[in-house]
């Protein structure tokens, strides 16, 4: 089994990740692959996978390929791959790709997606201050809202 993690940002995906990430020897003891490969340089997280899809608006690119050789030769166990960017590929634009990764995925073993929600309001709260903590804002909460509207409607 393929299991997805595509939560949204801010939904404690990080921690998980690492965690995941400290305990990958022992998961793979008990059947469950967290795989080291296509982890971007964070290493905990497989942002390589959803990056390419959206980077190449196709699910044909190396990485997605290479995982999908890896489920091949992987049937019997199962398989955890986490990035909060598989949500950026839940778009008009990248559906379709993604679509297609998780059929070709699906015909080698079953897939799951776990994504993980949290409220519109405390999900923006969330984002804005983690903005104002790396420094890509310096407006207030309403400003930067403002310019958010937009693509809030259309949030999942």
């Amino acid at each position: 089994m393929l299991i997805i993690h595509g939560g949204l940002p801010k939904t404690a995906t990080t921690p998980m990740q690492q965690r995941l990430n400290a305990r990958a020897t022992a998961l793979q003891e008990i059947g469950l692959i967290y795989p080291q490969d296509f982890r971007t340089s964070d290493l905990v997280a497989h942002h390589q996978i959803p990056h390419e899809i959206i980077e190449l608006s196709s699910a044909d690119g190396r990485a997605v390929n290479e995982l999908l050789r890896f489920l091949e030769q992987n049937r019997d166990k199962t398989v955890l791959i986490s990035s909060e960017a598989f949500t950026n590929c839940v778009s008009d634009k990248f559906l379709k790709p993604l679509q297609q990764f998780l059929q070709s995925a699906r015909r080698i073993m079953p897939v799951t997606w776990v994504c993980c929600l949290r409220r519109t309001d405390n999900f923006m709260q969330s984002m804005y201050l983690h903005q104002v903590k790396v420094g890509e804002v310096k407006s207030g909460i309403g400003d930067n809202l403002s310019h958010r509207w937009h693509w809030l409607p259309r949030l999942l």
